[in-house]
């Protein structure tokens, strides 16, 4: 029988662009982890990325390879609206 990795990412809540870096994780460790503000060790910065919905990655290679994406939204900063009397 041959071993077959699960590159399945855990879920990710939407993030605002100033907050601290996350760490992505998946159901199997290892491979590699690409798309905007994420590093190849899945280190993910939303000061990089930017504001937006940004697709990553996480692929496991070998001989029977798995990959899974998931789509991260980071947001801007709120803007105030309001008006005094």
């Amino acid at each position: 029988m041959v071993y077959q990795p699960d590159a399945t990412i855990s879920f990710v809540a939407p993030l605002c662009v100033y907050d601290d870096a996350v760490q992505l994780t998946s159901i199997d460790g290892g491979g590699s982890w690409t798309g905007p503000g994420v590093s190849y060790s899945g280190l993910f910065n939303p000061m990089t990325a930017g504001v937006g919905q940004h697709t990553i990655t996480h692929s496991i290679s070998g001989y029977c390879p798995s990959d899974d994406d998931i789509v991260i939204t980071v947001n801007g900063r709120p803007n105030a609206d309001f008006s005094v009397n």
